[in-house]
């Protein structure tokens, strides 16, 4: 965290009316490749491709249990999609999927 707070107090200022605004070195608005100003949402969406290291994957001890181990693959390769692509919900929604009594790596 203490990390992702630097590096917005380098891009964000207060603005006047108290929102924050992401600026440049020399005072001009930052904006993104498709010329939408950035805010934090945007600003914490970038950390995705610039910091990937923040949002480490999943990561087991290898064991299978009982289930079928290619079923396990595709689901642990789905669960990297999700992660990568920033789809929380539905990377939750299969890992509560596979955490299940009847699909468990154990």
């Amino acid at each position: 965290m203490d990390d992702v707070i630097r590096r917005a107090g380098d891009v964000f200022s207060i603005s006047d009316d108290g929102s924050l605004e992401a600026r440049s070195a020399d005072g001009a608005l930052l904006k993104g490749d498709d010329q939408m100003l950035i805010n934090p949402d945007r600003f914490v969406q970038s950390l995705k491709t610039t910091s990937p290291h923040y949002w480490p994957g999943s990561q087991g001890a290898g064991a299978r249990g009982s289930e079928a181990v290619g079923d396990y693959d595709d689901n642990m390769a789905r669960l990297t999609d999700l992660a990568n692509k920033g789809d929380m919900e539905g990377y939750r929604n299969l890992r509560k999927k596979m955490s299940g009594d009847n699909y468990r790596a154990r």
